[in-house]
């Protein structure tokens, strides 16, 4: 539905209510998310895997790839040997996940403002934004 709708709004709110009733100390959510803006197709191979934001190549160098689009991301060669990350906003499209447009994505590059979903809520509301290692400093 994309992350302005009206539908999101109101199960937000619903999800929001009923949180607001429990004593929680801490709310997670393993990431955050946001509209998609673009459609872009790119090169299958016979040795690649496109997800929705991240092509993975091995062996031979793909031809095409619309590096104004995506960027080339070094990771670890079982992956992938030319992986490519996809601007926000922007989603693969045929993927191996998808077959009809989406309106909203997460997943991109987590040093996104909107892609930070890690928080300590504490009882008097104040939040705190939290990388990884805090959260498990907190919790262990």
């Amino acid at each position: 539905y994309g992350t302005k709708s009206k539908k999101i709004s109101d199960e937000v709110k619903k999800i929001d209510k009923k949180l607001s009733k429990l004593n929680w100390d801490i709310i997670l959510s393993d990431h955050g998310m946001l509209n998609v803006r673009e459609f872009v197709k790119v090169p299958e191979t016979d040795k690649c895997f496109i997800d929705s934001i991240l092509l993975r190549y091995w062996e031979k160098k793909p031809e095409g790839i619309p590096l104004n689009k995506c960027k080339r991301i070094r990771w670890n060669k079982k992956y992938g040997d030319y992986i490519y990350l996809a601007n926000p906003g922007v989603v693969f499209l045929p993927n191996y996940w998808q077959t009809e447009k989406i309106k909203g994505m997460h997943g991109y590059n987590p040093k996104i403002k909107d892609m930070k979903a890690f928080y300590m809520i504490r009882k008097e509301g104040k939040k705190k934004d939290l990388t990884m290692k805090q959260l498990h400093s907190y919790l262990s």
